[in-house]
This record gives C-alpha cells, sequence and structure tokens, in this order.
C-alpha cells in the first residue's frame, strides 16, 4: 500500500466495501447450508432478518434487490409474501 493511504475495509452479509477515496461494493458468491442464512453463519436469525428487510419489496434491477433473498420457488424476481414465508419457516434453524 502506497504511503499516506489508508484503506477501511467493511464486510456485512454478502458484500464488502471498502474505502480509500471512493466507495467500492463487491458482492460475494456463497453457499450458506441453510436457505435463509443470509449472512452464511449457520442459522436463520436477527442479522438475516435485517438482510431481508433491506430487500423487502425491491425487484430485479432494482438497487437494493438481493438475489439471495429470492427464497420462493419459482423465483418471481421480487422479494416479498412468498419468500418471507420461505425465510420464516427457516426462522433460529
Amino acid at each position: 500500500m502506497a504511503a499516506g493511504i489508508s484503506l477501511i475495509l467493511t464486510i456485512t452479509g454478502t458484500s464488502i466495501t471498502w474505502n480509500t477515496e471512493m466507495t467500492y461494493e463487491v458482492f460475494l458468491e456463497t453457499s450458506c447450508t441453510v436457505q435463509g442464512d443470509l449472512d452464511c453463519d449457520g442459522e436463520v436469525g436477527l442479522s438475516d432478518l435485517e438482510i431481508f428487510c433491506l430487500s423487502w419489496l425491491s425487484s430485479d434491477g432494482q438497487e437494493l434487490y438481493n438475489p439471495y433473498c429470492n427464497l420462493s420457488f419459482p423465483q418471481n424476481e421480487t422479494i416479498d409474501l412468498l419468500d418471507f414465508s420461505v425465510f420464516a419457516g427457516e426462522w433460529l434453524k
């Protein structure tokens, strides 16, 4: 790292943000074993609910859309009640 440049790295859910003078967001491919475990900590809990709520009612192509929250099958490209019912069924697992 060059002198005079500081780097701040933040990891949240499935994204990494780092700051120098600009912010970049990288979405990671993850393979969590529990459906609805959006932060891959092994259970569906409050942090997963927070990630899910951030995408609530968003559709593919919108800024807040998170494809990992599209849990229903068949997928309908909108984070809605169908996805929440799958999420709720996995709660605290």
